[in-house]
């Protein structure tokens, strides 16, 4: 039987490399989809481009 310290201990341990392992292939990634995200606002019309950017837009139906 093992020390019930030594088994939170090891839990502990395989989460955190497990967060850290995630992070590290989230900021891998995150350069690529930023990249083709500024991309798209810079080809984009004003008003898509503030719709994207996160800005908030008024629509008005015509």
């Amino acid at each position: 039987m093992t020390n019930p310290f030594t088994a939170v201990k090891r839990l502990v341990r395989e989460m955190l490399a497990r967060r850290s392992a995630a992070a590290r292939r989230a900021q891998r990634s995150g350069g690529l989809a930023a990249g083709s995200r500024e991309d798209e606002i810079a080809n984009a019309s004003p008003e898509r481009a503030g719709e994207l950017a996160g800005h908030a837009v008024e629509r008005v139906d015509t």
